[in-house]
C-alpha cells in the first residue's frame, strides 16, 4: 500500500487488449506460469518464488513486476512476515 493508504487494493498491469491476449499463446503461458509462481508466493514459498519470478523476468526481458516480486521474495526468505501476515505489501515511507 502507498504511504497513508488505509485499504489494501489490488494493482494490475494492462497486458493488452483482450482480443489481442486471448490469441498470443506465449502470453497465455508465460500468465500461467505467473500464477503458479505467484501460488508459490502466497503459500511463503519464498525461494522456489524467487526462482520463479527470476525466470519470468529473464523470460520477458526485464519484467519489473516479476523483478520486485523476486526481490521481496529473496527478503521475506531472509526476514519472514510475521505470523498472520495478509500478503499485502505496507509501505512507511515514499
Amino acid at each position: 500500500m502507498p504511504k497513508g493508504a488505509v485499504n489494501a487494493f489490488m494493482i494490475y498491469e494492462l497486458l493488452g487488449a483482450h482480443d489481442e491476449i486471448a490469441a498470443d499463446t506465449a502470453t497465455l503461458a508465460y500468465l500461467a506460469r505467473w500464477e503458479r509462481v505467484h501460488a508459490l508466493y502466497c503459500r511463503h514459498q519464498w525461494i522456489e518464488a524467487a526462482a520463479g519470478f527470476a525466470g519470468l523476468a529473464d523470460e520477458r526481458s526485464g519484467d519489473k513486476l516479476a523483478q520486485l516480486f523476486a526481490a521481496r521474495c529473496r527478503g521475506y526468505s531472509a526476514e519472514p512476515p510475521p505470523a498472520g501476515w495478509d500478503g499485502v505489501q505496507r509501505f512507511e515511507s515514499k
